[in-house]
């Protein structure tokens, strides 16, 4: 029984979920995605799996929407601070919380494996917020969600667009208690992949890793600053690097170490998943000056009837302005196209399997040593060096 193309699958477990005779698990490739396997034994060639993967249902199932665009920050400003870019899902967050409901979404668990998990109370919110760049396992969530469904508890559930397809093939029934928020997703590195990152930073400084933050606003602003805070001892310190200086950060923007399929993504499309979808409104400072905000700006876009029906509750947290598609989508690219493949995939993703992510690291210094020298500088200089050095910079690379 084959369920997908290997190509085409994206890992989000719902088969997994729907099999009648339970012979469906989820198991690692070499690399360290999740993939289905089949005890055919079990199997009773019932078929489901394949009829409901939303892999081969997509091209049948789409259907253009036409989706209203937003700019939106949090007004409360420490919150803003907390979040990945304008708190979009905070606000969504909070909403649905209000209502007794529940939210499933992505965290680091104590080893920091990204896991979907669901959280109750407003206290929790902090768990769930912030930019994980590596795939998240969704394990049960979708039984899990379904159960609270149908006894008529209100439930948010966010995650990348394949996630929340995933989701929609295993309910099969759109539930008037159900809203979806899809990420805009540049592609999901393997959990392996950023462990074995993880181990080497705490081999370089000789220390446990107790936190990782891709997007730290208290140490480099509304950006691509990340922070981890590493126990030594007694002490814990704290550091801070911008993607120029960290392999994995690099590799991550640079289309190099993700999941096959999303350099073929479904969901890179204008026509999304979720009833919103969220992301960094990257370019409004272009578009619209006025609503820049040090501390980030996020792009909302509300997709469905039910989106609607919940945004107009959403300004209680939220300032907004209404934008345009083509301006949203300027430099939110995921939003017509999946990233395209690095040629170097392949030969990062060797040299990891080798166990020893050094190999990774001097492989990456090969081709990017320039990019990591500079950052390197440019951060150990005094504020009132740092422009003299841009200048240098930019006639060096001339």
């Amino acid at each position: 029984m084959k369920i997908t193309d290997v190509t085409h699958c994206t890992g989000c477990r719902a088969c997994e979920q729907l099999c009648p005779s339970k012979c469906i698990s989820m198991a690692m490739d070499n690399d360290g995605f999740l993939y289905p396997t089949i005890d055919e034994k079990k199997c009773i060639q019932c078929g489901l799996c394949a009829r409901r993967c939303p892999s081969n249902t997509y091209a049948t199932d789409v259907k253009t929407k036409k989706s209203s665009v937003y700019a939106v920050k949090l007004k409360d400003k420490q919150k803003l601070l907390e979040s990945s870019s304008g708190g979009a899902f905070t606000a969504i967050a909070e909403y649905v919380l209000e209502k007794g409901g529940a939210v499933f979404g992505c965290v680091y668990d104590k080893d920091l494996t990204a896991r979907h998990i669901r959280i109750c109370k407003k206290e929790n919110l902090e768990l769930l917020k912030g930019s994980k760049y590596v795939q998240s396992d969704t394990g049960n969530t979708f039984t899990v969600a379904k159960g609270l469904l149908e006894k008529g508890i209100y439930v948010l559930y966010t995650g990348t667009p394949c996630e929340i397809a995933g989701l929609k093939a295993f309910l099969k029934k759109d539930y008037t208690n159900l809203l979806t928020v899809d990420l805009i997703c540049h592609g999901v590195p393997s959990p392996i992949f950023f462990k074995k990152y993880i181990s080497w930073i705490e081999k370089h400084y000789n220390g446990k890793v107790l936190s990782f933050i891709f997007r730290d606003k208290a140490k480099g602003g509304w950006g691509f600053t990340s922070s981890v805070k590493i126990k030594k001892g007694k002490k814990i310190k704290t550091k801070t690097f911008i993607p120029d200086q960290s392999p994995y950060y690099n590799l991550f923007l640079s289309g190099s170490i993700y999941r096959i399929c999303c350099y073929k993504c479904l969901y890179a499309s204008p026509n999304r998943e979720g009833d919103f979808t969220i992301g960094d409104f990257w370019g409004i400072e272009n578009s619209h000056p006025g609503f820049l905000s040090d501390g980030g700006v996020s792009l909302l876009m509300v997709n469905s009837k039910k989106a609607r029906s919940v945004f107009s509750n959403l300004q209680k947290w939220l300032f907004y302005i209404e934008a345009t598609f083509e301006e949203a989508s300027a430099e939110n690219l995921q939003l017509l196209y999946p990233t395209k493949m690095n040629n170097m995939r392949e030969a990062y993703l060797s040299a990891s399997r080798k166990g020893n992510f050094e190999s990774v690291v001097s492989l990456w210094k090969k081709y990017y040593w320039r990019q990591y020298a500079y950052a390197t500088l440019k951060q150990a200089l005094p504020t009132c060096l740092k422009r003299p050095y841009k200048l240098l910079k930019s006639t060096l690379r001339k």
